[in-house]
Order: structure tokens, then sequence, then C-alpha cells
């Protein structure tokens, strides 16, 4: 438990961050988004909204991450779908997916922790499961679910960034590659 609650502290600081970059990115605030002080008190902000809807009450907050889920899926689902019908720097291949051609140990250890950090938060159906309907089976379920989706979801939006961007422009963008390819992709916020 205690384990959780260090980890949702240091995760919830960086998420806060993030919502409070993108938050001014989505209004083509760039200089907004440089500003560490204006990125703080927005997050902050983000922060204070998602607890008052957590005391509010477990239904709405379940709606609000249904909602929340539901438009990430969806934004994702279309960058991709647009990223890989445009011409891009790189042709996708299967080698981008075969586990038998990883190019180091090193790169493995890479993938396997990042594949550990991706899926941090996606194990909440199981942590939850007093709450669900059918807690017998239900967390199972979600899980199973959750994991595919999860890994689906990962493997076409990373092949549709690497085919649309190329791998140097992913390394020179690696603190923020969705932010710098979705004006490519998609146009304007």
């Amino acid at each position: 438990g205690w384990v959780i609650v260090a980890a949702d502290i240091i995760v919830m600081a960086s998420l806060a961050q993030i919502a409070g970059i993108y938050s001014f990115l989505l209004f083509g605030w760039q200089s907004a988004a440089a500003t560490t002080w204006a990125v703080t008190l927005v997050g902050c902000l983000w922060i204070v909204l998602m607890t008052w809807i957590c005391l509010i009450g477990i239904e709405l907050n379940a709606k609000t991450q249904r909602w929340l889920l539901s438009a990430e899926i969806s934004i994702l689902g279309v960058f991709a779908i647009v990223a890989l019908s445009k011409s891009g720097a790189v042709s996708p291949s299967l080698d981008w997916i075969n586990p038998f051609h990883i190019s180091s140990f090193g790169a493995l250890a890479d993938g396997v922790l990042l594949g550990l950090f991706i899926y941090w938060g996606w194990d909440s159906g199981v942590a939850v499961n007093e709450e669900s309907a059918d807690s017998a089976r239900g967390p199972g379920r979600a899980a199973i679910v959750s994991t595919v989706l999860l890994v689906f979801i990962y493997v076409i939006v990373s092949i549709a960034a690497q085919a649309y961007g190329g791998e140097k422009f992913l390394v020179d963008h690696s603190d923020d590659v969705l932010s710098a390819l979705g004006g490519g992709v998609l146009g304007s916020p």
C-alpha cells in the first residue's frame, strides 16, 4: 500500500505537469506552456478538480474516468489512422514488433522498463474490485481487457509515430513525441 501511495505522489506531480502544459498548448499558448509557475498553477488546479470529483463520489469519478479514457482512446485512434494514411518518413515493418529482432540486451531492458512504466495505473480495475458489480469475475476481466487494450494502443500509436516521423524526429523530440507530431498529423489543437 505504501508503495502505491508513494508512486501516486510522484506520478501525480508529473501528470499534473503534463496536464498543465497540454492545457496551454490546447489553446496555442506556447509561452505559458514553457513557464514553470504557470504550468505548476494549472497542474495544481487539475489536481484540485480531480480531487473534488473524487470527494463527490465514486460514481461521478467512474463516469469521469470512462469519459476521459474514451476521449483518450478515440484521439489516439484518430492520430494513428491519420498518421498511417499520410506519407511518412519510414514504411512500417513487422520487425518493429518482432521480439526476436531486438538489437541488444540494453534495448530489451529499456523496453521492459518502459512497458512496466506504461502499464502503471491500468491495473486500477483490479485495485477497486470491492466497488465492482461482479467482484468475483469483474476485476480479472478488467485486468485482461485493459492489458490487451493498452498493448494494442501503444503498438499502433508507436508504429504510426515512427512511420510518420521517423527515428531521428522521435529521438530529437523524445521529451514530448505526441505534441511534436500532433501538429503535422492532425493540424493545430
